[in-house]
């Protein structure tokens, strides 16, 4: 191989991993594949480009769909690199990768090119691609403690507590990937460690809302970091989800909290310093047995 042909196979590695969204053109049918918006390029290329992307977005934005198609394009550019979905447990995480997988190879029918196997029993989702590549399902939860993956993806953040966070799920991405090659090495400019949290809006004061905060002044202050969000109007704009008509008669019914939490983009429901620690409170709502 030339030297030329060296330089183009590296401004193409670089080109992949820099547009996600473009990857993914590149290997759509003619017919048949989802024309992205650019807000959704813009949501693909701010997964793959910072140390840590924050997105807090309506009902039926697409959040996972865009989350676990970068987590492809990742996993094909990066050989035996290991990818985790997260969320409250172990089996919804495995039922959403199941389901946005599905939806992915449906749309880009070339991606099945690039597997080698997958599976989906209950409870537990494995995909295996042919450059040794893997991307799976854990839970936010200690069950998670000491497993070990390059890069996680946090379904409903807004849903675990820091201290979950911090001593089951920030360590699970403790060693970076190894580079193939003889020299085999852990790249310094590479994205190793990257964790990414995608909710919904929750309680003003919770773990979650503090960590939106944080990770916004990290990101004004340039600090590898980003936040992204938006309520159901950008969605209802580019003609995805629910129509707008179909939004204002929820609104109508239900709650305004609830539909502030779904739709309306805004945390609620509690204030700093309050009597009653609203991630306490949360713990409550969920039985042990």
């Amino acid at each position: 191989m030339t030297l030329e042909e060296i330089k183009k196979c590296d401004d193409f590695a670089s080109w992949w991993i820099w547009f996600p969204d473009l990857a993914l053109d590149l290997m759509a049918p003619e017919e048949g594949s989802i024309k992205l918006h650019l807000d959704q390029r813009v949501f693909m290329r701010a997964g793959a480009r910072f140390f840590s992307e924050h997105g807090c977005f309506n009902r039926g934005y697409g959040k996972t769909f865009l989350e676990f198609a970068t987590m492809v394009v990742v996993a094909i550019r990066y050989p035996n690199i290991e990818l985790s979905l997260t969320a409250q447990t172990k089996e919804n995480a495995a039922a959403l990768l199941k389901d946005k997988f599905t939806e992915l190879i449906r749309y880009y029918p070339m991606l099945e090119n690039e597997i080698k196997k997958y599976s989906f029993i209950k409870g537990d989702a494995l995909i295996v691609f042919k450059n040794g590549a893997r991307i799976d399902a854990l839970a936010n939860a200690q069950t998670s403690k000491g497993q070990r993956r390059k890069r996680i993806s946090i379904e409903e953040s807004n849903l675990m507590d820091n201290v979950i966070f911090e001593d089951a799920l920030e360590p699970v991405v403790e060693v970076g990937r190894t580079t193939c090659g003889k020299l085999a090495i852990v790249n310094p400019e590479e994205m190793n460690q990257q964790i990414n949290f995608y909710t919904t809006p929750g309680f003003r004061g919770s773990d979650e809302f503090n960590r939106n905060l944080a990770m916004f002044k990290d990101m004004r202050d340039v600090n590898g970091k980003i936040v992204l969000g938006s309520n159901w109007m950008l969605g209802c704009w580019y003609g995805r989800g629910s129509s707008k008509r179909t939004i204002l008669e929820k609104k109508k019914n239900m709650s305004s909290i609830a539909f502030d939490m779904n739709y309306g983009g805004n945390w609620v429901g509690s204030s700093t310093g309050a009597l009653v620690n609203i991630n306490r409170f949360m713990n409550c709502r969920t039985l042990t047995e």
